[in-house]
Formats: C-alpha cells, structure tokens, sequence
C-alpha cells in the first residue's frame, strides 16, 4: 500500500490494483492518475492494468489516465463492474429530503460496453462520442 499524498492510497491485493482518492465533493482532483470530482472514488484495475470497476460517492466523474470510465449527469452514488463487453451499475443521484427523485437515471461509460444492466434492469446502450451511454429509456 502506498500512500497518494493526503488524500488518496494505491493498494496492490494479488495481481490487482485498487486506487482509492477522498476529498471535498465537487471539488476536482487527479490523483495517481485518476481524475474524480467525488467524495470517495475507487478503481479496481485488473490484472493487465484495465480498468475493471468503478465507485464514486457524491460525484460526476471517475476517470482513469486521461479516459472516462464512469460519468453521472448529476452528482450523485455509482457502482459499476465491467467484463468481457457486459457492464452492471447501480446508479443514485444524490438525495433532497422531501424532494421528488429524478424521472431520469443513467450514466456514461468509457469503457467497449456492448449490453448493460442498470439498477437491476436491462439497460438501453447508445454511442455518444467516445462514451457509451447507460439508461433505462
């Protein structure tokens, strides 16, 4: 394990790679190569060095050497696995009590998505420049 300056570790745990980067919500930063403007962000990197899941608290973007790997519309909670072409999130945006839940819940990908699950359901798939886009329309 090393550590990322203040706010950020680099754990090796087997052939893995998880890079794990804290700090104020909002605010972006890039650490070890990963650029998050979450609360807590985490990647798992495989055992090549691909990126292979993704979590962000209280954020828009988890992005790793310069490519997006997971992008919310609205800030908000995620967690995403990917392999071999089939992507699986859970996706939350973040919560005002006694305020009506978006109509919308989706996010972005960076990552050969092929089918994808959202929430639990099938997800539709669409191109959107170098992103795919996850949603449940």
């Amino acid at each position: 394990m090393n550590a990322l300056g203040n706010d950020g570790l680099d754990v090796m745990i087997g052939p893995e790679r998880f890079l794990v980067a804290w700090g104020s919500s909002g605010q972006d930063r890039e650490i070890g190569g990963l650029r998050t403007d979450a609360a807590l962000a985490v990647l798992r990197l495989d055992a090549t060095g691909a990126p292979a899941a993704a979590l962000l608290q209280a954020g828009t973007t988890l992005a790793w050497q310069g490519q997006t790997v997971l992008q919310l519309d609205a800030s908000g909670t995620a967690e995403a696995r990917f392999d071999h072409g089939t992507l699986s999130a859970q996706v939350t945006g973040d919560v005002t009590p006694h305020a009506p839940l978006p109509e919308r819940i989706g996010c972005r990908s960076g990552w050969a998505v092929e089918s994808a699950t959202l929430n639990g359901r099938p997800a539709k798939v669409q191109l959107q420049g170098e992103c795919r886009r996850i949603s449940l329309e």
